[in-house]
């Protein structure tokens, strides 16, 4: 149970930077860098399984 609870609070901290990126890159604050795009795709599922 214990890890259970440290993956939902990973992918919490996942969701939260992957919301944030994306707002400000659509603002255009932030440069679109595909490397990263491609790592905030993968990492929600490297910290679930």
């Amino acid at each position: 149970m214990q890890y259970f609870k440290l993956q939902i609070g990973c992918m919490l901290v996942i969701l939260y930077i992957e919301i944030t990126y994306n707002k400000e890159a659509t603002r255009g604050k932030v440069p679109r860098n595909l490397f990263y795009d491609i790592l905030l795709k993968i990492a929600p599922w490297a910290v679930f399984f």
